[in-house]
């Protein structure tokens, strides 16, 4: 008896079967041909996990590194050195710098990036750029982030709180 259920079933499967195989192609643009139905007799229009869209390289587990910088991928790629790569159209050399005008690490907008050849122009970049961290002023800091005027008064009045 079970047999012929399980014979009947078959028979009843190929009934369910009118349409000829044939073969289209992928509509994910990869150009794989497939056939045009599945075992249930369904239309389709992919090869299977082929319709899932793909997530940009940039926007791949994109994250926060301790340090500051953002970073993405499975080899934690600096995204302001990917932008800047982009940008050129090469790979960045291994001493080239990639600077943030702004000295924040997370912005890494293009007009907030600059190249350098070396971490010694970088350095050189940092010491002609320096400026005193008093927003009036506009003198080149001596210590602290501050201009000489600035730093002597904040001297003075931790001077002045200790006695």
């Amino acid at each position: 008896m079970r047999e012929k259920r399980v014979l009947g079933i078959r028979r009843a499967l190929r009934k369910k079967w009118p349409r000829k195989h044939k073969e289209v192609l992928c509509q994910c643009g990869c150009g794989k041909k497939m056939d045009k139905y599945d075992l249930r007799n369904r239309i389709r229009l992919y090869i299977h996990g082929h319709n899932v869209p793909k997530k940009p390289i940039e926007r791949q587990s994109r994250r926060r590194l301790k340090n500051g910088y953002i970073a993405f991928g499975r080899n934690n790629t600096y995204e302001h050195r990917y932008i800047m790569e982009k940008h050129i159209g090469r790979k960045l050399l291994s001493g080239e710098v990639v600077h943030h005008i702004n000295h924040r690490r997370d912005d890494n907008h293009l007009s907030n990036l600059i190249l350098l050849p070396s971490t010694k122009a970088h350095a050189a970049f940092h010491r002609k750029n320096r400026r005193c961290g008093v927003e009036s002023c506009d003198k080149k800091h001596w210590a602290k982030n501050l201009c000489t005027k600035h730093y002597r008064k904040m001297r003075y009045q931790e001077l002045k709180i200790k006695v």
